[in-house]
């Protein structure tokens, strides 16, 4: 199996304060967590598991030397529309980021995660769908205690990420690798695998929160996975 791989968050902060334009409303079914979107709900238009795609797809679209995940690239990088991302590690990881925000943009992110697919040098591996879904879920399955706090609030249902109510569970998608410097050649040594590549099929699941357009100033996210992920995101929200 190739690529098993995570990304993970870190925050912490001090006032929860949220300005949340429609249709990204925390609404009456998350009530534990205010300032998140329900993980039922259809922020802008995509579900949870659809924008947990997009997140991944977000991931690879990037240059290494140029991404975010691997602490190379400014968080702007390859930002639009009404949703942001933010980004964990692919390895053990504690870092203080910083993002300068536009107003009214939802972020969106995983707590844990993991990826499967059949890219390796020098040949590729022949796993079906099915089986690169069982990878990919089993590393959810057996994730560590995990912890996230937005402006000092505690994010309540990650602390057992196997039965979060945040766990979108398996998806089977497609990315396309960078057109230069891609992250599977440049990060992880795969060498074989040329830049712009399509890599389909690819398997995910993982838990994703998505907060609420957070109200202009100063903002501070951080989260943990025990043993692995400790991630700060100093973040500024224009007014």
């Amino acid at each position: 199996m190739k690529n098993r791989n995570v990304s993970i968050l870190l925050f912490t902060a001090t006032t929860l304060a949220f300005a949340a334009p429609s249709p990204a409303k925390a609404g009456p079914g998350n009530v534990c967590n205010p300032g998140i979107l329900p993980p039922h709900s259809r922020p802008f238009g995509q579900s949870y598991a659809e924008w947990s795609v997009k997140w991944w797809q977000w991931v690879f679209s990037l240059p290494a030397n140029e991404n975010p995940i691997v602490n190379t690239g400014d968080g702007t990088a390859g930002q639009s529309g009404p949703v942001w991302f933010l980004s964990g590690a692919f390895a053990p990881t504690t870092a203080t980021r910083s993002l300068h925000l536009p107003a009214g943009k939802a972020l969106f992110f995983p707590i844990y995660n993991g990826w499967a697919d059949n890219t390796g040098c020098p040949d590729y591996t022949t796993f079906s769908a099915q089986e690169l879904l069982g990878f990919a879920s089993g590393f959810v399955d057996s994730a560590p205690f995990c912890t996230c706090t937005i402006d000092g609030r505690t994010v309540q249902g990650l602390d057992n990420p196997a039965n979060s109510p945040y766990r979108v569970g398996g998806q089977v998608f497609s990315y396309t690798l960078a057109p230069t410097d891609n992250i599977l050649t440049s990060f992880f040594g795969a060498g074989c695998i040329a830049d712009g590549t399509t890599v389909s099929p690819a398997a995910e699941d993982g838990v994703y929160l998505m907060v609420a357009p957070l109200s202009a100033g100063k903002h501070t996210i951080h989260f943990t996975v025990l043993g692995y992920l400790d991630i700060t995101y100093r973040i500024t929200v224009a007014k």
